[in-house]
């Protein structure tokens, strides 16, 4: 199946983007990239693109109750980026 489509990954793990990847090659793409960046820190280097579809699947950043205030922080500093790159109409995951 082809889909006409670009995609772009992004994860830290490495491991995370040969399973991207693999997953990516059976839909033949026209174009895909994949970005080994610490999205937190830099996904704000997309900002001059948009796409119709983004899946936001953040880490667990809260895994106690000391890790409130900065989890809380990294959510939405994650989720305001993954918003920002959602095209008007498109759809966030």
């Amino acid at each position: 199946m082809e889909v006409p489509v670009d995609i772009v990954t992004a994860d830290i793990s490495e491991k995370a983007l040969d399973f991207a990847q693999k997953n990516v090659s059976q839909f033949k793409p026209q174009k895909h990239d994949s970005l080994a960046i610490d999205v937190l820190d830099e996904l704000v280097h997309l900002q001059d693109q948009s796409f119709d579809l983004v899946i936001c699947d953040p880490p667990a950043f809260i895994k106690n109750k000391k890790d409130l205030p900065k989890g809380r922080h990294a959510y939405l500093k994650l989720n305001s980026q993954a918003v920002r790159l959602t095209r008007p109409g498109g759809l966030l995951m």
